[in-house]
């Protein structure tokens, strides 16, 4: 009776659903959608429907690998109405998202995957494990009691910062923050610096294994008649300057050109990239996220009348 009941406790819990956030954003999608898109967290807060004039659903998972959006889209195009646009959206942060093939022990517990172990079969699971997934799905109460505490303290929910309509950062925070994650970036690349000359060994693979998963993607999205486009969310200005255009073009441009992909590039747009659409350097806020969808699904639509 004691684990059948903290189990409820935990799995109903503010907190464990923070822990699946994404997964259970995913398991409330509705079917018969105009247009869906897949990516990982600049696309996760860069896309919100709610103001474009097509019923659309955002499928982002952060963080996650080119490779996974290619798994979302086989498992989730179904979700897409046949006889409508067939409008797919496939987001690629630019310029690092090509970067990674996979997650590994270097990158911490994220290799593990668990955050698909709501919202796929096993299969699709690379590092599934059936002890884990005993532990957070189906008998969580064996997390043990640090989690039920948790569960308690924090049953009231967590800081709303997805509906954060504002940048609550001054000019030099976004600096910083900017600095940060090129720093971070840089030690999860294993990159000296940002040369396109001084690629490591990871990131070469890579960009060669992303190239051939885009591919693939396209071929899909040909067999299952769905219109696939690339978009490339805004960057703040002070992550922009960060980033060399050399090292931009020889890591994502490169490879996702001569795709027969439509590409709708937004990284340095004057009026998107303004710091009021953002909650820090990298992610878009409520706000500046509709202003983004808005603009892009007009975009769209627009080129495709013409």
């Amino acid at each position: 009776m004691y684990f059948r009941v903290t189990d409820y406790i935990i799995g109903h819990s503010n907190w464990y659903k923070k822990q699946f956030e994404d997964a259970e954003r995913i398991k409330k999608a509705p079917h018969n959608l105009d247009v869906i898109n897949f990516g990982s967290n600049p696309a996760k807060y860069g896309i919100d429907y709610c103001e474009c004039g097509m019923n659309g659903y955002n499928f982002a998972i952060g963080p996650q690998t080119i490779e996974f959006d290619y798994t979302m889209l086989q498992n989730y195009h179904t979700y897409l109405r046949p006889d409508g646009p067939r409008l797919l959206l496939l987001l690629l942060f630019c310029p690092f998202n090509t970067c990674k093939d996979f997650y590994t022990e270097h990158d911490g517990t994220v290799y593990k995957n668990i955050r698909y172990y709501p919202i796929l079969d096993k299969e699709y699971i690379p590092n599934y494990d059936d002890f884990l997934y005993d532990r957070f799905i189906v008998h969580p109460s064996k997390l043990g009691l640090k989690s039920l505490y948790h569960a308690l303290r924090h049953r009231h929910g967590y800081n709303a910062t997805f509906d954060i309509n504002c940048n609550r950062l001054s000019a030099e925070e976004m600096k910083c923050d900017a600095k940060n994650r090129i720093a971070d970036w840089k030690s999860e690349f294993f990159l000296d610096d940002l040369t396109p000359d001084n690629l490591s060994d990871l990131v070469i693979k890579s960009l060669v294994y992303n190239s051939d998963i885009i591919v693939k993607i396209k071929a899909f999205c040909d067999d299952h008649n769905i219109n696939v486009k690339i978009v490339v969310p805004p960057l703040s200005k002070e992550l922009s300057d960060t980033i060399p255009q050399n090292f931009r073009e020889k890591c994502f441009y490169s490879i996702i050109r001569d795709k027969n992909i439509p590409i709708y590039d937004y990284a340095d747009d004057k009026e998107l990239s303004n710091n009021d659409n953002f909650l820090n350097s990298l992610f878009l806020n409520k706000k500046g996220r509709v202003k983004f969808t808005n603009r892009v699904i007009a975009d769209i639509l627009k080129k495709n009348n013409d």
